[in-house]
């Protein structure tokens, strides 16, 4: 599948009445509590999101195999408190099925990290044209909901090296695009032509929670 049929897919918002994603238990004592029936643990990240000193929880939930259908992907984010995890994010729709973002992008799995109390969902796929995205996250804790605060995206055609890129600050509406033309023409021949670089500033929008942010996946 071409990357532009994926490129409809970025960072579509889900209805602010979409249902959360259906967990056992919002407190549990082990993390596994919190896993559906029917779902597994695909990846499982540590990270301080509260400033505490305690380490927090990331799940990447996995649906079990069937014979037929796609195996879907869902999010939950927990705090470590008083020996139990407290949800305080869930959602299916940010991540990409298994093996559901073209060679590149193998079996679609993302990258999770926790840095500065900052969640960082990383996604890479395509093949001649690739893409990839980080949305990053940030807890409210008054609110004790996750709140999207960034985004990069990146589009490259690996042939002709025409890339664009943008990472915006949706918190401040700070910006910056970067163009790069082709670098080769229809003959093969270089270009010569010059990246270019804009930093700007869009009025920011109220900041949406991750339950409300969808890419790939159904709500």
């Amino acid at each position: 599948m071409c990357s532009t049929r994926f490129a409809f897919l970025f960072l579509l918002a889900l209805p602010a009445f979409s249902k959360p994603f259906d967990l056992p238990a919002l407190l549990s004592p082990t993390p596994q509590g919190l896993v559906p029936k029917g779902w597994s643990v695909e990846l499982s990240v540590e990270g301080d999101l509260d400033g505490d000193g305690t380490n927090d929880i990331v799940l990447v939930l996995l649906r079990d195999a069937a014979p037929t259908g796609d195996r879907p992907r869902a999010l939950v984010v927990a705090l470590r408190t008083s020996g139990a995890y407290r949800v305080v994010g869930r959602n299916r729709g940010l991540l990409a099925d298994f093996q559901g973002l073209g060679i590149k992008g193998g079996d679609a799995t993302p990258v999770v990290s926790i840095k500065r109390k900052v969640l960082n969902i990383e996604q890479t796929g395509g093949s001649r044209e690739t893409y990839s995205s980080t949305h990053r996250f940030y807890l409210d804790e008054t609110r004790s909901r996750l709140h999207f605060i960034g985004l990069d995206e990146t589009f490259l055609d690996s042939v002709t090296g025409k890339e664009k890129t943008t990472s915006e600050n949706l918190w401040t509406g700070d910006f910056i695009a970067t163009r790069t033309p082709p670098q080769i023409d229809d003959e093969g021949k270089p270009t010569g032509a010059k990246t270019t670089s804009t930093n700007g500033h869009a009025a920011p929008k109220p900041l949406r929670v991750l339950e409300d942010v969808k890419k790939y996946g159904n709500p």
